[in-house]
């Protein structure tokens, strides 16, 4: 497999969340999902880790828990981002454009999740988000069938013979797990493991299985 495997690890406290980080050692990267966080300790998150970290703080409108403004919000993605954070995950309903254009796209995961189905206007919307110079576009949407999938493939390999960077594409809840567990064919650079944090999303140790 040529797709990398990220853990998506939560927590309450730093300590917690740092922990999880380094007991998922077996994995290439680690999402951080900040947005179940008591404490926002952005750098100490960071610090003295061992692999590739990628911040996440999601809101509750896109699935996520972090209940405080957006300007909060941003302000937390942006210092995730000074303090080096390989990659910084932004939703692209976000409106943090500004992120992505002062540092030309680098390190940047534009994602956009369909927790209700696959949108008809899949291609359009990949093309838009593509067209911000995000360094990898994230495409997550409810598959609620497995016909859905050929649908994913379909879309994956019309966008794979184009100049399109990276992706991931994800066919969230059971009759999606292929998508998370074959990513190479749906031309994923990286699938995600975890705590079921996503709807389909398998233990690590599953996807390592």
């Amino acid at each position: 497999m040529n797709a990398k495997l990220c853990a998506t690890v939560t927590g309450a406290t730093t300590d917690e969340i740092r922990a999880r980080r380094d007991a998922a050692a077996d994995a290439d990267m680690v999402e951080v999902r900040l947005d179940y966080a008591r404490e926002l300790d952005v750098a100490g998150v960071l610090a003295d880790r061992s692999c590739p970290i990628v911040v996440t703080c999601r809101p509750l409108w896109e699935g996520g828990h972090f209940q405080g403004s957006e300007e909060e919000r941003r302000r937390v993605l942006a210092r995730a981002y000074q303090l080096g954070a390989d990659y910084v995950d932004l939703e692209w309903r976000a409106g943090f454009d500004d992120i992505i254009k002062a540092n030309d796209g680098r390190r940047i995961v534009l994602s956009a999740h369909d927790f209700e189905q696959v949108p008809v206007d899949l291609d359009d919307q990949f093309r838009e988000m593509r067209a911000t110079g995000a360094e990898v576009v994230k495409i997550a949407v409810q598959a609620g069938a497995l016909t859905d999938l050929v649908t994913l493939l379909d879309f994956s390999r019309r966008h794979r013979s184009e100049a399109t960077g990276s992706r991931v594409v994800i066919g969230m809840g059971p009759a999606g797990i292929p998508s998370r567990v074959l990513p190479d064919l749906f031309g994923s650079c990286w699938t995600y493991a975890g705590q079921g944090v996503s709807p389909g999303q398998l233990e690590l140790s599953n996807m390592l299985d």
